[in-house]
């Protein structure tokens, strides 16, 4: 559980302890590719063009190459821009950040960051047009942001980017991938107000990885109520988000009969672990989240079925609604042992008095995620935001952990507090995806303005301690975690890319 507090208000989020990952490395025959970590630039640049200091992706192990993209198949992209002031962005984020600044919590609305580190017009203006003069097409950004949508044709990205684009099959993927297979390029006239392009990497995919089942116990890690009928949920929302609603609760919220059955073999109600965390105490002070408004990530779409019904087991009246970006992910809605139902319910139990805005994305390239995040800041209507989902940090490119934290900066800034889950795979956060034991930690939760929350281990509900969640511990086999795919562990480490924040210790 996590306390944030903003103003004379306090909200308690549940954060799940699974998250996430997908990519890649490998490199074919003509194949110029970079590492994990972004390194190995390819390729000389053409005439009037410049590199951009982000290598084409590494394949995973095992991935089939199919040749070339192709050149009809639609993309959807985001042009990085620079914006403005970043030296002082990270100064203001500190200061809002520091106890005893004469800035600290004076945050500032989306339109004064707009304002102040946003790309200027006449920036976002002169890269639109040269942008259109290539073949692509571009749409207006967000207020503010600093990703600039564009696209095109894979015959048309591949020419203004200069980089030939390829389809791949990765091993475990139902779908096939568009990949750049050499660093981008752009027109030498943009330098420095062009810092990266995001949506050329299909391998980059956020990942779920909630835990099925508790060895012995035959439970799940799945919310209280029984799954209903997958009713669709209410449609997407366009512009910014009303103020929340003032939703009165008393008390902490007391768990169905039906609820109460179910918990048994290592599973508690929403009622019993407010106990254990002294969550209900707050509750009973009032501190139910009125007036706040938590901003929920989701990749999948949950049943507004289920939802209902875990409200009506704990007599919950929490508004909900989705704001569907990039279209939205699409399918079918999941059941009750799906992520996003777990997130949304946990949210509305822990924070009974507290409006819920579901984002929902596609999950099928790099850029979207960052679409995503960068709508909940460009909205600024959640005082919270939390997710589940995440990427192996050591998998995810250098170029998007810096756009990715560009994003996250201007959240801090403007008072939300995002909260990540921290992996299920201990420091071996690319194990479960590329079978690799490499240290690593999941992204977003090891971004320096993200709180990673990770998991424990309750030995009963009447527990007065509890330890760190490692289903391993004491195992004598070397390939636990492998083995058994319903094991893992709160995940933790270094990140490759941030130092740690004051307070914490170097890395050795």
């Amino acid at each position: 559980m996590n306390l944030v507090q903003r103003g004379a208000s306090a909200v308690v989020v549940g954060a799940c302890a699974a998250t996430v990952l997908v990519v890649g490395v490998l490199a074919p025959a003509v194949w110029i590719a970079g590492d994990a970590s972004g390194g190995g630039l390819a390729g000389a640049a053409l005439p009037g063009r410049i590199v951009l200091p982000q290598a084409a992706p590494a394949l995973p192990a095992g991935s089939t190459q199919l040749g070339a993209a192709p050149a009809s198949q639609a993309l959807n992209l985001d042009v990085v821009l620079a914006g403005q002031n970043t030296d002082g962005l990270d100064e203001a984020v500190a200061a809002v950040s520091t106890p005893g600044s004469p800035d600290y919590r004076h945050y500032l609305t989306a339109l004064q960051y707009a304002a102040e580190y946003g790309p200027s017009p006449a920036e976002v203006t002169q890269v639109s047009a040269v942008l259109r003069s290539e073949g692509l097409t571009v749409s207006s950004p967000e207020p503010g942001s600093t990703l600039l949508p564009v696209s095109g044709t894979a015959s048309v990205v591949s020419a203004a980017l200069g980089t030939p684009l390829e389809s791949v099959q990765a091993p475990g993927d139902a779908a096939r991938a568009i990949v750049n297979t050499a660093s981008p390029q752009i027109p030498a006239s943009l330098a420095g107000s062009v810092t990266g392009v995001a949506g050329l990497d299909g391998l980059v995919k956020e990942h779920s990885m909630i835990k099925q089942g508790h060895p012995g116990s035959g439970a799940t890690e799945s919310p209280e109520a029984g799954a209903g009928a997958e009713a669709q949920p209410p449609t997407g929302a366009t512009g910014a988000a009303p103020a929340p609603q003032a939703i009165a609760h008393v008390g902490a919220p007391q768990a169905c009969l039906g609820a109460q059955g179910a918990a048994f073999g290592g599973t508690y109600t929403s009622t019993q672990l407010a106990s254990v965390f002294g969550l209900d105490q707050l509750l009973g002070q009032g501190r139910t989240g009125i007036g706040q408004s938590i901003a929920i990530v989701e990749f999948e779409q949950y049943a507004a079925s289920d939802f209902a019904a875990f409200q009506a087991c704990y007599g919950l009246s929490n508004t909900i609604r989705n704001v569907l970006v990039d279209g939205g992910p699409g399918g079918a809605p999941q059941g009750a042992d799906g992520e996003a139902a777990l997130d949304t319910e946990l949210a509305a139990v822990n924070a009974p008095s507290a409006s819920l805005v579901v984002y929902e994305a596609p999950n099928s390239n790099d850029a979207q995620a960052f679409d995503l995040f960068n709508r909940i800041a460009s909205d600024d209507s959640s005082q919270v935001v939390t997710t589940s989902w995440g990427v192996c940090e050591a998998d995810m490119p250098v170029a998007d952990r810096q756009t990715e934290n560009g994003i996250f900066q201007r959240m801090a800034v403007q008072g939300q507090t995002v909260i990540a889950a921290s992996g299920d795979a201990g420091s071996e956060d690319c194990l479960p995806t590329n079978n690799t034991t490499q240290l690593a930690v999941d992204d977003p939760g090891s971004q320096p303005d993200v709180v990673s929350a990770g998991g424990t281990s309750l030995p009963s509900a009447s527990a007065s301690s509890q330890s760190v969640w490692n289903d391993c511990e004491g195992s004598t086999n070397p390939t636990c975690f492998r083995t058994s795919p319903n094991l893992g562990a709160g995940g933790g480490g270094y990140s490759l890319t941030w130092a740690a924040n004051p307070g914490q210790p170097a890395a050795t």
